[in-house]
């Protein structure tokens, strides 16, 4: 199938190529790397079609052995980053900390190797929590789920080396972040394109997410408190964008700059400083406006209002500091 599909794209018969098939081989790991490779790259010269990307999804997500995790999937979210920048405060990781507070388990997923990057790792291991002893069984307790992808899955092994031949960004680093091996229904995806938000939101309204949130605010991939950010909901097979503005939240707006840290350790010890109360500057004004959208895309608050309440009131009641203290005791 690669073959004659390399063959079409060169002589230019793009109708010919059933893209699902083609990921269906690439995913088994009975193609060669560079075939694939090839392949791949010639299909960066076509235009891309969000439905491929699904196909692509959806052959990878049937090639990656799945985890099912046994609980309230109305009350369960990934919340997920693209491209986050390393010297911005791990906002997901707060956000996943008000979550589990409120009942919503969270989960976060990494393949076990060096081409995938999730900050929220390094920010466990500052805490000192050990990742490698999350298992499945704390999960009820918890409500709080990261999780190493298994190395010896045929997609994660084929994936790693298509990562090492190929040089540039091709249609792998789009279906990556939906593998999805928690079979979750709600996620929040924070993007670092403000351009990607809609192509993003329909591509989860493809998927089998029962609400999905997608916002970008452009080099800063959350809601910002310094610009604008947009966001668009999918969900009853509909999207709805709109923006959001610090103001708007009742934020006043500030750079950021003034959210920046220094390395995984120092970006822990800001989030202990807010989560104890010691802190109400940038950084709380940060983690209560993103929180607010995963605690209203799970429907623990009926609003982007109610959600930034609901965060504010988990930080002040002391059951943020009380839920990564528990993580803390449990790992």
């Amino acid at each position: 199938m690669i073959n004659s599909a390399i063959c079409n794209i060169l002589n230019g018969e793009k109708s010919e190529i059933n893209i699902q098939e083609c990921f269906d081989e690439i995913f088994s790991g009975l193609c060669e790397p560079i075939l694939s490779g090839v392949f791949l790259a010639l299909y960066n010269t076509l235009e891309e079609k969000y439905e491929d990307i699904v196909a692509g999804i959806n052959s990878a997500r049937n090639a990656l052995k799945k985890t099912n995790l046994d609980t309230d999937y109305n009350f369960l979210i990934e919340n997920i980053c693209i491209d986050q920048k390393k010297q911005y405060l791990d906002i997901s990781f707060a956000t996943d900390i008000i979550c589990a507070s409120n009942d919503v388990a969270v989960v976060k997923s990494q393949p076990y190797n060096c081409f995938y990057k999730n900050n929220s790792f390094e920010t466990l291991k500052a805490f000192g929590i050990d990742i490698n002893n999350l298992e499945k069984n704390d999960f009820e307790k918890t409500k709080f789920q990261y999780s190493y992808i298994n190395q010896e899955s045929a997609y994660l092994k084929y994936t790693q080396e298509l990562f090492r031949i190929l040089p540039f960004e091709t249609i792998l680093n789009k279906i990556n972040p939906f593998l999805n091996p928690f079979n979750t229904k709600n996620c929040a995806i924070a993007l670092c394109d403000k351009n990607k938000v809609e192509e993003y939101a329909k591509i989860c309204l493809s998927l089998n997410y029962t609400n999905s949130i997608v916002f970008s605010s452009g080099d800063f991939p959350y809601v910002s408190i310094e610009e604008e950010t947009i966001v668009s909901e999918a969900w009853k097979n509909k999207i709805f964008s709109y923006t959001i503005t610090p103001e708007l939240l009742g934020i006043q707006k500030n750079s950021l700059d003034s959210i920046k840290t220094e390395n995984p350790a120092h970006c822990a010890e800001i989030i202990q400083a807010v989560f104890e109360n010691k802190l109400k500057d940038s950084n709380y004004s940060a983690i209560i406006m993103n929180s607010a959208l995963s605690l209203y895309i799970t429907k623990r608050a009926n609003s982007l209002m109610q959600g930034f309440e609901l965060a504010k009131k988990t930080i002040e009641s002391n059951m943020a500091i009380e839920k990564l203290n528990q993580l803390k005791n449990t790992f």
